[in-house]
C-alpha cells in the first residue's frame, strides 16, 4: 500500500477527534507572499501587459491552492457528523472533484462548474509539476493560456516585426495579476461551495465557514 493510501486509511478511522485547522496558517503565508509580489513593481514605473513579474507570485499560487485543499479536507473531517461517511472523499478524490463532489451530497443537485477554479488548479499543476517548455514552441503551451492572456493576466511582449511572443511560459507564470486572481479564483469557489448549504444545515455551514474567511485576504493587499 502506498503512502498516500496508508495516510488515506489514518484519516478515515482516527485514534482521536481532536484537531486544529491547518488552512489560515497556510493562507496566512500564502499572502505574505503575495505582499511580496506586489512590492516587486518597480517603482514608478507603468504596469506591463499582464501585471509586473514577481519571483513570490507563483508560490503564492501554490500555496493557496493547498489552502483550499486543507480547507476542503477539514470541511469534510468536520461535516462527517452531520452526514455519515463523507470524509471517505477526502481519501478517495483530488482537490476539484473532491469540491463538486461535497456540494452533490450536502446540496443533493449537481454543480455548475467553476472554470475559474479548475483553470487556476490548471496552473497550479503547471507550477507544481513543472516541466519546461521551448520558448519559441508555443504550440506546446497548455490550452488555457490563451484565456488567461486575453484576460490580461499573464506576461506579454512582442518582438518586431513578427509579432512573436517573447516571454516564455515560466516567466508568464511569475505575474502578480495572476497571483490575485488566482487568489479571486478560489475565494469565489469557496463561496460557491458554502451558498450551496441547504437552510436546514446553517449549523454545519457555520462550522465549515469560519476558516472560509482567511481566502479574503487578498483584498487587503
Amino acid at each position: 500500500m502506498g503512502k498516500r493510501k496508508v495516510r488515506a486509511s489514518e484519516f478515515l478511522t482516527p485514534k482521536t477527534m481532536a484537531t486544529i485547522s491547518f488552512c489560515p496558517d497556510m493562507a496566512q503565508a500564502a499572502a505574505l507572499l503575495l505582499v511580496h509580489a506586489r512590492d516587486d513593481a518597480r517603482p514608478n514605473a507603468p504596469e506591463e501587459p499582464g501585471g509586473h513579474w514577481s519571483a513570490y507570485a507563483p508560490a503564492s499560487i501554490v500555496l493557496v491552492c493547498t489552502a483550499l485543499d486543507q480547507w476542503l479536507n477539514e470541511s469534510l473531517f468536520s461535516l462527517d457528523i452531520r452526514f455519515p461517511r463523507i470524509k471517505e472523499i477526502a481519501a478517495s478524490h483530488d482537490t476539484i472533484p473532491k469540491y463538486y463532489e461535497i456540494i452533490r451530497r450536502v446540496a443533493g443537485v449537481e454543480p455548475a462548474a467553476n472554470s475559474d477554479l479548475e483553470m487556476a488548479w490548471d496552473v497550479r499543476n503547471e507550477i507544481v509539476h513543472w516541466l519546461p517548455r521551448k520558448a519559441s514552441t508555443t504550440t506546446a503551451w497548455p490550452s488555457w493560456l490563451s484565456d488567461l492572456e486575453a484576460r490580461g493576466l499573464v506576461l506579454k511582449a512582442t518582438l518586431p516585426p513578427t509579432g512573436e511572443d517573447a516571454v516564455d511560459l515560466a516567466s508568464k507564470l511569475h505575474s502578480y495579476a495572476l497571483a490575485r486572481w488566482a487568489w479571486m479564483a478560489i475565494e469565489t469557489a469557496v463561496a460557491n461551495l458554502l451558498a450551496s448549504f441547504p437552510t436546514e444545515y446553517e449549523f454545519e455551514r457555520n462550522h465549515v465557514a469560519w476558516t472560509a474567511e482567511t481566502f479574503s485576504l487578498y483584498k487587503r493587499i
